[in-house]
């Protein structure tokens, strides 16, 4: 959204922070620059770093730069710094609707710091209605018009529908990928749901139902192990194909060739997966749970993402019944037109506008 922002915006001055090596920098003169990562290797836990970074090492650039507006795009603020100067994103609360999935200490550190952050009238932004009524219902202290809405979207410069025949050829043979596959794009971590579509495979091949393997692209989370052992259990190893990272130019591609793209996961604040699998054509399934069928509208078909039976009939259902598949393309394609990181940078920068007035 940043690149958005500054297309938008060239009066203000922006400063952007980071405790990492900045890789890559924006084009636009009115934004700047500020590296500190010297004391990372002294913290074990990112958990226990983060706090020290933003409340110990920011505070005195803020204060020698005069720092008009905070944005911190990832849950937190300075705490030092002034609630009502302040913007925060607060993408889901996962570490509390769906803690199982988190550990202990990342929980922990998010519900101190948020809860703090949230105090002095901070702006709150999100990335769907779903969250936005989750943090009004845990967080008695925040009013409904100190939360706005900022949809995420989908890289259209990487995702452009254009395909070069040759090349999707030699990105099938690199990847070794299937005639006819699942495509699932995350990690793999239980959350993502994916032992449940493992379940689905073996109720279709036991079922004599129509199905086609499991390609999975991204990180290798702390659930691969046991999902292997699955596979193992069910003898369907050679059906999953566990790509891991892939290269960003041959994503497209990979969706493009997929039948159909599986997203069942049990909670998320958004899902730009499911905009850049539409983006590609792909017909997708997805949960019926949290602000997946927010994002999906009815261009997806919703299951019940704890039922392998339901999965399967809906990977059956799109396989073989070509006017549906048909109909979600076409929707699909719709349904992305809703999504563009355009309007989420003026929904920003008319919070920015607002707190200048109020309170500068």
């Amino acid at each position: 959204m940043m690149e958005e922002i500054l297309k938008q915006d060239s009066e203000n001055e922006y400063y952007l922070f980071s405790d990492r090596p900045i890789k890559s920098k924006f084009e636009q003169k009115n934004v700047n620059y500020i590296e500190n990562s010297k004391y990372r290797n002294l913290f074990r836990k990112e958990q226990i770093y983060q706090p020290f970074w933003l409340n110990v090492l920011l505070p005195p650039y803020l204060k020698k730069l005069k720092i008009d507006i905070f944005w911190g795009p990832n849950f937190v603020r300075p705490l030092s710094f002034p609630g009502e100067r302040s913007i925060i994103t607060v993408h889901d609360l996962a570490f509390i609707e769906a803690k199982q999935y988190h550990s202990p200490l990342h929980s922990l550190y998010l519900r101190i710091f948020l809860r703090l952050s949230l105090l002095g009238h901070t702006t709150i932004l999100t990335v769907s209605k779903y969250s936005k009524e989750t943090i009004l219902k845990h967080y008695s202290n925040v009013s409904d018009n100190q939360v706005h809405i900022t949809y995420c979207s989908y890289n259209r410069n990487l995702f452009t529908g254009q395909y070069d025949t040759d090349y999707k050829e030699k990105v099938r043979e690199k990847y070794n990928l299937p005639q006819e596959y699942l495509l699932f794009v995350g990690t793999t971590t239980a959350r993502k749901n994916l032992k449940n579509v493992i379940h689905a495979i073996k109720y279709s091949v036991d079922n004599q139902k129509k199905v086609c393997d499991l390609v999975v692209v991204g990180a290798k989370g702390n659930g691969l192990q046991e999902l292997k052992q699955l596979l193992q259990k069910f003898n369907i190893e050679e059906r999953v194909h566990f790509l891991g990272y892939v290269e960003d130019r041959d994503l497209p591609y990979i969706y493009e060739m997929a039948n159909i793209f599986v997203f069942p996961s049990f909670f998320e604040g958004f899902g730009i997966p499911i905009l850049e699998a539409m983006a590609c054509g792909t017909p997708v399934i997805t949960s019926n749970l949290t602000s997946l069928p927010e994002v999906s509208g009815d261009a997806a078909y919703l299951i019940d993402p704890y039922s392998p039976e339901d999965i399967a009939e809906a990977i059956e259902e799109i396989l073989t019944n070509d006017r549906v598949r048909n109909e979600m393309i076409v929707k699909g394609y719709a349904r992305i037109k809703e999504f563009c990181w355009e309007k989420s940078a003026r929904v920003f920068l008319k919070q920015l506008e607002k707190i200048q007035k109020n309170f500068l």
